[in-house]
């Protein structure tokens, strides 16, 4: 229901800001896709908005995804935009879905919220383009890849190839995330023990090799017939390298480290147009060549894009860029700020994963990739989108980290004006004489033994006995347990290769810190057992 919400409130702020917008101005790249969009069903699809020459400026998933709408409502460019917002609002919720992988129930909600409030992901649904469907396609890949660090099976191969080759059809930059994921994931899979874990490693990830070529081969066999003999996905690497590798950004300027625009370096005449990959490739000749003769101003340039592309130099001049857009005055304010927050609150939740034992490699190899991307080709905002999905996955596990602490404080911290004999007042225990009391957060009813308790889909089932209780929590439930001494915790992960792990729980003790501190973080739930010390850990679990 949570999340229903927040998806809602989502939805109506993106709808609100796409009311705010300009109209769709002339050879943006806005304009690009709406054309493109209207001609997918036509006899020239793919061609130049002006010219009409065959273009593949960019991927072809974006017009596609878009081009049902475009056909039905052919003169209508707002609820293009509007269906862009729906699309971030999917992102939006996807995110609540895939951030319960990170710490459960409350981390999904916080990884919602944060996903709604992101600017880069609202800015994104605001425009007719392919940002917000990469967006959603980033969530995803992230959601199988934890996936496939589980285990490796071929289903997820196809999974993950066909996600990684539609996100290759919306951005060229995606093609080293999908080497490095699917290296990285051959890698962890040759770790695990015995032969047959390693060859069911190594079929999934020929099988995601396979899917992704499968995805690519109908756009690549497009572009072949109609650029005779040439296999090419963009051809947008030149004008790229163009715009970000001259004079006026390799020297002291207004963009300085940044990127200018060009017009192309060869005029074509009024009776023949050059083909898109002559003018790529001259033009990614013309821009290598620029960067041989002044290598030397690289040790300036390539960290400048680096902080350029994290908002952290000048982003008052990419705000005044965005006008150009459409967007209006105040997004890139709000976009910068908001990047820094990001930045500050996924660098918490990095360290508290890495406490927790959960493999952070995914989200640090999108977070550099954004950062390379930038630095090698352009600081161009679209870049990022990656790690701005790793950010925020990150800042979740953050944010609910700072909510635990926040309401385990005690009462006396948060209500100055309680009185001491409330704050001695014991809470009721149960029946079985446990000393156990576990309490649903959302009525604040007792947890019965042997009952079943529901929690936004979650199931505990608890088994009570006379000096021991045994509850099966999912991660990051929403249940406050609270433990009478002598009390110890007994944690075993499903994973038969995981340690049983044995830790004192003062009283009062939070059901999700108990689950941190035992470090099983990266599993999908625990077992956890309740009782005095020796029966414990006498127990076999």
């Amino acid at each position: 229901m949570y999340l229903g919400i927040i998806g809602a409130v989502g939805l109506v702020g993106r709808v609100l800001f796409v009311r705010t917008e300009a109209p769709i101005r002339f050879l943006t790249d806005e304009f690009w896709f709406v054309v493109e969009a209207r001609r997918v069903f036509s006899s020239h699809p793919f061609t130049d908005p002006v010219f009409g020459y065959p273009t593949a400026l960019h991927g072809p998933l974006g017009a596609v995804v878009l081009a049902p709408l475009a056909w039905l409502l052919p003169h209508s460019t707002s609820s293009l935009r509007l269906f862009s917002a729906l699309i971030g609002t999917a992102t939006v919720i996807s995110c609540g879905v895939v951030g319960r992988r990170f710490g459960g129930h409350r981390v999904g909600l916080a990884a919602a919220v944060v996903a709604a409030l992101t600017p880069d992901l609202w800015m994104a649904s605001g425009l007719v383009g392919d940002d917000a469907l990469a967006a959603l396609l980033f969530v995803w890949v992230v959601a199988v890849t934890y996936a496939a660090l589980d285990r490796w099976t071929w289903p997820r191969g196809v999974a993950l190839g066909v996600l990684l080759g539609l996100l290759t059809l919306c951005f060229t930059g995606s093609l080293e995330v999908t080497a490095v994921l699917l290296v990285g994931l051959a890698c962890h899979e040759v770790r695990r023990a015995g032969p047959r874990a390693r060859l069911r490693g190594a079929l999934a990830s020929l099988v995601a090799v396979a899917a992704l070529l499968v995805v690519l081969a109908p756009w690549l066999a497009f572009n072949h017939h109609r650029f005779h003999g040439n296999l090419v996905i963009t051809t947008e690497l030149g004008q790229t390298l163009n715009q970000s590798n001259n004079a006026a950004t390799y020297f002291q300027g207004p963009d300085f480290g940044y990127q200018t625009i060009l017009p192309p370096p060869v005029s074509a005449t009024s009776d023949q147009k050059m083909s898109e990959p002559t003018m790529d490739r001259i033009e990614r000749d013309q821009a290598l060549g620029y960067v041989r003769t002044h290598w030397t101003r690289l040790v300036y340039v390539l960290p400048l894009r680096a902080l350029w592309e994290w908002s952290l130099w000048r982003p008052g001049l990419v705000a005044d860029r965005e006008v150009l857009m459409g967007f209006p005055s105040w997004t890139g304010d709000v976009q910068a700020v908001g990047t820094w927050i990001l930045l500050a609150l996924g660098a918490a939740g990095l360290w508290l994963l890495r406490r927790r034992g959960v493999a952070v490699w995914p989200l640090v190899a999108l977070l550099v990739l954004a950062t390379a991307n930038g630095v090698a080709f352009t600081p161009s905002y679209r870049y990022r989108m990656g790690g701005i999905i790793a950010l925020i996955f990150l800042a979740a596990v953050a944010v609910d980290r700072g909510r635990t602490v926040w309401t385990a404080r005690p009462q006396s911290a948060r209500s100055p004006g309680t009185s001491s004999q409330q704050r001695r007042e014991p809470r009721s225990k149960l029946p079985s004489g446990v000393g156990q009391l576990c309490r649903d957060r959302s009525t604040n009813e007792p947890l019965p033994v042997g009952g079943f308790w529901n929690a936004s889909a979650k199931h505990v089932v608890v088994e009570g006995q006379e000096t021991c209780a045994t509850a099966r929590v999912p991660l990051g439930s929403g249940a406050d347990c609270q433990l009478a001494p002598p009390s110890t915790v007994v944690a075993r992960s499903p994973n038969a290769s995981a340690k049983v792990i044995t830790a004192p729980v003062p009283v009062g003790t939070m059901m999700p810190d108990v689950q941190h501190d035992a470090r099983l973080a990266q599993e999908s739930d625990v077992s956890i057992e309740f009782g005095s010390p020796d029966v414990s850990v006498a127990r076999q679990l």
